[in-house]
């Protein structure tokens, strides 16, 4: 019996001195941090990569475009058709440009009433985010004699990817009043220049002009070249969505708004088309009235601006009035007696560029 208590209490002496040994590593590790613990870092860092890896398994890590096409990827910011697999030097259409831009600025889409495109239906996909760019004026489609058409699965070229990206940073005006000498001169050292289409010359000159763009290694622009996923999602992520991530951000209306400064209390008053005061169908702006297109004192909210006005929505400031001075925004809506119910209200406004 004696010998058997022995044998019992230098078992437990063994298993105190192992525990005592190893005690030390043990504390050690629980005190680690997973960035200071080495193994741990180097398994997170290899589980990044194996994750990026299953993501993107047709984009190399060494492509020139991988970090850009990444985080978008990630932020689920390009949208793919048919489930088909994402290969950097792919084309890109038209619908899938305007989902990255709305998406890259943050903008959400909202449930809309109406289609304004002959070729983009409401069980499409893509219809939510053309529908929401037309009406903040990021495109205006093409007139047809009384059918407008936007061509949403058309291939994008260099040209119109140049032009909605200037319009997407709400610079579209200040590319608007380059004088047509200043734009050729900014463009009279490419050979292929006038392949320019004439909407495209002021908004390419002013990309270059600002850097948004450059030439190609051959001094080409290259305007009529199909943009690939990776062309795009480059402006997209370094014109857009980085800068985004330095915005404020405050929910409004249900949504999450990201924005620069924000006027309080700024009076708001409505217009429609068919009033005595509304002179025609265009904005100063060269687009077609509609709601999101509002009338601002350039002076205030430079025209192009993109806006968010509480109990309104997405808007762009795209016009002016003689009466429209100030703090003042003139906000235009679906009919004269829509406007005339409006009256004077006082509402927040965000300017989100």
């Amino acid at each position: 019996m004696r010998g058997k208590r022995r044998i019992f209490l230098r078992l437990q002496l063994v298993i105190l001195l192992i525990a005592l040994s190893i005690l030390p590593y043990i504390v050690f590790a629980e005190e680690l941090t997973p960035s200071e613990n080495p193994v741990s870092q180097q398994t997170s860092t290899e589980q990044t990569l194996a994750d990026n890896q299953a993501l993107l398994p047709n984009v190399p890590e060494n492509h020139w475009a991988y970090e850009d096409i990444s985080q978008l990827y990630q932020q689920g910011m390009i949208r793919l058709d048919n489930g088909n697999q994402l290969t950097p030097d792919q084309p890109i259409t038209r619908a899938q440009f305007i989902y990255m831009i709305l998406t890259g600025k943050g903008i959400s889409p909202v449930p809309t009433i109406g289609n304004h495109f002959k070729d983009v239906n409401p069980d499409d996909w893509f219809y939510p985010y053309v529908e929401m760019a037309f009406q903040i004026g990021l495109t205006n489609g093409t007139k047809k004699g009384e059918t407008n058409y936007f061509y949403p699965n058309d291939l994008l070229t260099r040209e119109e990817m140049v032009t909605l990206l200037v319009r997407a940073q709400g610079k579209m005006r200040e590319a608007q009043v380059i004088p047509w000498g200043e734009a050729t001169e900014a463009l009279k050292s490419f050979p292929d220049q006038w392949d320019l289409e004439d909407w495209a010359r002021r908004p390419f000159a002013y990309a270059l002009q600002k850097g948004i763009t450059k030439a190609y290694p051959d001094g080409l622009l290259r305007p009529k070249k199909i943009s690939t996923v990776a062309e795009a999602a480059s402006f997209v992520y370094r014109g857009l969505y980085l800068p985004r991530t330095n915005l404020k951000t405050a929910q409004v209306d249900g949504i999450t708004i990201y924005y620069t400064s924000k006027i309080e209390g700024m009076k708001t008053t409505a217009y429609s088309k068919g009033e005595p005061t509304v002179p025609g169908v265009f904005t100063r702006m060269g687009l077609f009235v509609r709601k999101g297109l509002v009338a601002v004192d350039p002076n205030v909210i430079p025209l192009g601006t993109y806006l968010y006005v509480e109990g309104y929505g997405f808007a762009m400031a795209a016009d002016t009035g003689g009466a429209i001075k100030g703090n003042v925004i003139d906000l235009y809506v679906e009919s004269i007696e829509k406007a005339r119910k409006h009256g004077v209200d006082y509402r927040n406004v965000y300017i989100l560029n």
